[in-house]
């Protein structure tokens, strides 16, 4: 709840007085915790390669396979390339797409919707 708009309204009616009735969630309310922590950890992991990505051009496998789902790697733009010398054995590494912040930035909007959306149905009434 901390990244949502259900949080700004509490940190504003902290100061106030007014009770404010945050509750904890209920067995019925499992469905919606769940999607609540799935949309977040998307979130956080979006940052998080925004984060390592910044000011770079290539990124390593590791760096990228270790840590995020292959599907977020492929919607953000990350393309694998190889890299090599005659010399040396060949490693793998990601190309950081032109524009990522941007996509980051149209992606976590979409996903600040729906945390919204849903912190507001689970605290609501």
């Amino acid at each position: 709840m901390y990244n949502s708009e259900v949080a700004i309204e509490f940190m504003e009616q902290a100061g106030s007085g007014t009770p404010f009735r945050i509750r904890i969630p209920g067995k019925d309310a499992l469905d919606i915790v769940r999607g609540l922590c799935i949309t977040s950890r998307r979130m956080r992991d979006l940052f998080w390669v925004q984060n390592i990505s910044e000011g770079r051009e290539r990124l390593d496998v590791v760096d990228l396979e270790d840590h995020f789902s292959a599907k977020l790697v492929a919607t953000l733009g990350f393309e694998k390339q190889q890299s090599g010398s005659r010399k040396f054995k060949a490693s793998e590494l990601y190309i950081v797409p032109a524009g990522i912040s941007q996509r980051i930035e149209q992606l976590s909007q979409a996903m600040q919707s729906e945390i919204d959306k849903i912190a507001a149905d689970l605290y609501s009434s």
